[in-house]
């Protein structure tokens, strides 16, 4: 029992809790007697009253036996004949004379049959008079998703004066099929002036991508990719695109940029050209106080060691240079004869030492 009344509802409201809901007495009262609605200014609204009042008859015969689902999920306006006949299902689904309950139970009986030849007469319907029946006709089209359809789908969504909601259903059935032909077709309506076609168009579009299995996708892709000249598309596009880093001449740093680096230099050099010679002289220090200064920089001279007492420097230097003169004239002289000492004074040599020099270490640790 619906809490709120039918009349107080927009009519798609309406039609949709009487297509779900069970009967009531709200929905016989504004569905039962059409042409007292105030909803009833259009045709397809007192249509639409007419299927939820056969429905809810349906309903009350059918109360309590189990009713026999679809291949499909959606919620129909009326279920689907018992008939199998195709013959006999195309001439009540054509016939405009007979009940629009028994021409729509026709529609989804021809609609869970599937295959061409069921396409191929649903797809007739979409001269018959009844825009409410068009478009029910696109959107079970859509549903079965048969390319045989695709022709006469085009041709209603291509007439301007279509009612735009037959022109919505159809565009939506293109993009469902999705196929080359269609694609054509969607694009050639996509700045149409009609703002429901032309939405309907750019949605179809999209689904012509996301309603595909994968593997028809990638088959489909190349009648399309020809179709459309682009000669450049892959049917397997890479996984990542090789990155290519911009010429040098590309990068361009701001001028102020540039200049401030260019301060930031002369002010390091200026600084170092300054105060260089202050940090290698902190240096110096810091190695001398750990490690202790080096032996030629001590401030003490090194004490040489005292000579024996009593030692003349001058006769010994005396005793060397007669001691080194005498060889020289023995080695002269005749065998067995010595050399008599010469009457000048002996030669001193230009340098003495009294210690050999030392060899100290460069540093002098402990």
């Amino acid at each position: 029992m619906m809490t709120q009344p039918c009349s107080s509802m927009s009519w798609p409201t309406a039609w949709a809790k009487c297509r779900t809901g069970g009967p009531s007495p709200c929905c016989w009262t504004c569905c039962g007697t059409p042409a007292r609605s105030p909803w009833c200014a259009m045709r397809q609204v007192a249509e639409t009253c007419q299927l939820a009042v056969r429905r809810l008859e349906w309903l009350q015969q059918q109360s309590g036996e189990s009713v026999v689902q679809g291949p499909y999920l959606s919620v129909d306006p009326a279920p689907p004949a018992e008939e199998r006949d195709l013959g006999q299902l195309r001439e009540v689904l054509l016939d405009e004379a007979r009940p629009l309950f028994d021409r729509y139970r026709a529609m989804f009986a021809l609609r869970d049959t599937g295959g061409k030849e069921a396409a191929l007469a649903l797809a007739e319907g979409l001269r018959c008079g009844s825009a409410l029946f068009r478009h029910e006709i696109g959107y079970v089209l859509g549903q079965m998703q048969h390319e045989a359809a695709v022709p006469q789908l085009a041709a209603a969504l291509a007439q301007p004066t279509e009612n735009p909601m037959v022109r919505h259903e159809c565009a939506e059935a293109l993009g469902a099929i999705a196929r080359p032909a269609c694609l054509a077709a969607l694009r050639a309506h996509v700045a149409d002036p009609e703002r429901v076609v032309r939405e309907s168009c750019e949605v179809a579009l999209d689904m012509q991508v996301t309603s595909r299995p994968l593997l028809l996708r990638v088959a489909v892709m190349p009648g399309l990719a020809a179709e459309e000249g682009m000669d450049d598309w892959s049917p397997a596009p890479p996984l990542y695109e090789e990155y290519r880093p911009p010429p040098l001449d590309a990068i361009r740093l701001p001028r102020g940029v540039l200049y401030l680096l260019l301060a930031a230099f002369l002010v390091v050099a200026v600084a170092y050209a300054i105060v260089g010679h202050l940090i290698k002289d902190l240096a110096h220090d810091l190695a001398d106080w750990a490690f202790g200064p080096k032996p030629d920089q001590e401030d003490a001279p090194r004490e040489l060691p005292e000579s024996p007492e009593g030692e003349d420097l001058e006769e010994l230097d005396l005793q060397l240079a007669l001691a080194w003169r005498g060889e020289e004239d023995m080695g002269g002289g005749g065998e067995g004869t010595p050399a008599e000492a010469p009457d000048r004074a002996p030669r001193r040599p230009s340098i003495a030492f009294k210690d050999p020099p030392v060899r100290s270490s460069f540093w002098k640790l402990g």
